[in-house]
C-alpha cells in the first residue's frame, strides 16, 4: 500500500490559515493567529505577506487585522460555475461518446492564466480510444494545435492580437507554427464554425472542436470528438453536425 503523501509545510500552514480565517468569520491579528495555530508571530506576518500578495488575504489599514481576499470569493465562484457547466454538459458529451464511440471533451478558457489558456472541464473516453490523449483535464496554454483551443480563441476578442503573443510550439509536420498560417486558419475556424486538429498535436489523432455561446454571443465553452484519423475523417460532416447541434443544445441550457 502507498504510504502517505509528504506535505509542504508552508502551503499546509498557508491553507490552515485560510481555513481559521474563514471558521472565525471575522478579522484576525497577527497574535490572535500565531496564538491559535501555535507559530510564531514572525512566521504568521511571512504567510500573511504572502498571501496578501496573491489576493486571498486583505489587511484593514485601520485595525491592521486580515480577513479573506476577494480572490477566494471569485475562486470559489468560478468553482460554482464550472461545476454546474460540467453537470449541464454531461449527458451531451455522453451521448455523443456512445454514438460515435469516441473521446469527448469540453473546455472553458481558463480565465486565471496570465495568458491565453483552455482547461478541459468534463471528458468522457471513448470506448475505442488506443492513442494517448494529450488533452488531460489540466490547463492547456497550446491552443494551435487544438481543436478545443481553436474554437475557443478564434471567437475571443482581439484573437489576433493574442495569437501574436503565443509560442506556436512544433509537435508534428502539421502543426500550425507560422504565425500568418494559424491566424488564416483562426479565420476559416470563424466562417465555418468548427475547429481541427488535424494529426496537429499527435500522427494519428484527429479532433474537430465547435464553440459554445452564451445568450450574449460570447464564447464560453468548446467541445471536442477526438478519435483516430481514419475514423474521424470518415465521419467528418457527421460529427460536425452532431457538434453543432449539442452546442447549441448546450447553449439554450446554460441560460
Amino acid at each position: 500500500m502507498a504510504g502517505k503523501a509528504t506535505t509542504i509545510n508552508s502551503v499546509d500552514r498557508a491553507l490552515h490559515l485560510i481555513e481559521l480565517l474563514f471558521r472565525n468569520s471575522c478579522e484576525m491579528g497577527i497574535s490572535e493567529i500565531a496564538k491559535e495555530m501555535k507559530e510564531y508571530k514572525s512566521t504568521i506576518h511571512r504567510t500573511l505577506a504572502t498571501l496578501e500578495t496573491h489576493g486571498f488575504v486583505v489587511q484593514n489599514p485601520e485595525s491592521e487585522k486580515y480577513g479573506l481576499g476577494s480572490k477566494l470569493y471569485a475562486i470559489g465562484v468560478a468553482a460554482d460555475v464550472r461545476f454546474i457547466m460540467r453537470e449541464t454538459v454531461r449527458p451531451f458529451a455522453e451521448c455523443l461518446r456512445e454514438e460515435f464511440q469516441e473521446t469527448v471533451n469540453v473546455a472553458a478558457v481558463d480565465s486565471y492564466s496570465d495568458k491565453f489558456c483552455f482547461l478541459t472541464i468534463y471528458r468522457a473516453e471513448g470506448k475505442n480510444q488506443i492513442l494517448r490523449m494529450n488533452t488531460l483535464a489540466s490547463s492547456n496554454s497550446e491552443p494551435h494545435c487544438s481543436s478545443l483551443g481553436k474554437a475557443l480563441l478564434a471567437f475571443t476578442p482581439n484573437f489576433e492580437h493574442i495569437a501574436r503573443e503565443m509560442s506556436l510550439r512544433y509537435h508534428t509536420p502539421n502543426t500550425f507554427t507560422d504565425l500568418s498560417a494559424f491566424i488564416k486558419n483562426l479565420k476559416s475556424v470563424q466562417e465555418n464554425g468548427y475547429a481541427m486538429d488535424d494529426e496537429e498535436l499527435e500522427m494519428g489523432l484527429t479532433c474537430i472542436g465547435v464553440p459554445v455561446f452564451d445568450e450574449a454571443g460570447r464564447v464560453i465553452l468548446a467541445i471536442s470528438i477526438s478519435g483516430p484519423t481514419s475514423r474521424i475523417h470518415n465521419q467528418v460532416d457527421d460529427i460536425i453536425a452532431k457538434l453543432k447541434r449539442a452546442a447549441l443544445q448546450i447553449s439554450d441550457k446554460l441560460r
